[in-house]
């Protein structure tokens, strides 16, 4: 393990910042679709095969190395009871405003679904207003009120009862506040044609399938 000084490094005070995870699929297909911020970037193990593209970024890596076999900044115990993601964002500032994931949808469907579940916690703790963009289909926002825009379908995805409205563009409003129990298919399948309002007392999902929502 290299030491790293964790009262200076950017990523632990930074507002804005870039997980990289194992499952990123072909960087050249995805990588100039999707801008990248000059953020700082946390790797989370096997997400470290990705150092090259992020160059002018500061770096910092976490992993138990089954998926990395080389040197990590903080080298995790192969038999732990959390995730390698899990130690990653209990490193974060509680004051993070946006995070920008790549590799963490795909593979293994249980990986996938603890990842979507470690995210909803990691949300629900921070202290002000926080979006988690995603390289596929899925993004996520905090409680608090969000203009958000896309044109296709999409759908909420609650991971418990939490109050909803939805204004705009869509073909479906949810126009007064509005009670969305976990997983409920009140959500299912609704369409955006460009610009629309969410709001949520707890936090929330979508997904747009085969489709990105990425800030320009």
């Amino acid at each position: 393990m290299r030491e790293q000084n964790q009262t200076t490094h950017p990523l632990f005070k930074a507002s804005r910042v870039i997980i990289v995870g194992p499952m990123i699929g072909d960087w050249e297909e995805n990588q100039p679709r999707l801008p990248l911020p000059p953020y700082p970037v946390l790797f989370i193990d096997g997400g470290k095969h990705q150092q090259k593209n992020f160059a002018d970024n500061p770096t910092f890596s976490i992993g138990d190395a089954d998926s990395f076999h080389g040197d990590l900044d903080i080298l995790l115990p192969k038999n732990k009871n959390i995730s390698d993601l899990k130690a990653g964002l209990d490193l974060l500032s509680s004051a993070v405003k946006e995070i920008y994931f790549f590799g963490f949808c795909g593979g293994r469907k249980d990986h996938e679904l603890i990842n979507l579940g470690e995210i909803y916690q990691f949300l629900h703790r921070q202290q002000g207003p926080c979006q988690a963009f995603f390289d596929k289909e899925f993004h996520a926002i905090q409680s608090g009120t969000y203009e958000l825009s896309y044109k296709g379908i999409f759908s909420l995805l609650a991971f418990e009862s939490t109050t909803v409205s939805l204004i705009g563009e869509v073909e479906f409003p949810l126009r007064t506040p509005t009670r969305l129990d976990a997983f409920s298919s009140l959500g299912l399948s609704n369409r955006a044609d460009g610009t629309f309002t969410l709001s949520c007392n707890l936090p929330i999902f979508l997904l747009f399938p085969g489709g990105i929502l990425w800030p320009q």
